[in-house]
């Protein structure tokens, strides 16, 4: 889904694994409306919680950028 090819994009981006920076029960629950702490603050919220938050908000949408790499763009 969106969210996790968000969370794999960035953490593509800082050469992380994507279940470091969160897990899909989390995911879940973030997208359900429930906060999830560990992803809204500290380095998480840097590496991913801020896209996630402006995705869900209705600030970026997630399209496929040449050769089909994910790509972020705003709305606005």
């Amino acid at each position: 889904d969106a969210l996790s090819a968000l969370v794999r994009l960035r953490a593509a981006e800082h050469e992380l694994n994507a279940a470091t920076l969160v897990d899909r029960k989390r995911l879940a629950q973030l997208a359900q409306g429930t906060p999830i702490t560990e992803v809204l603050s500290g380095w998480r919220y840097h590496v991913v919680g801020a896209t996630l938050e402006a995705f869900l908000a209705g600030h970026t949408s997630l399209a496929r950028g040449t050769g089909g790499t994910p790509v972020v763009t705003s709305i606005e």
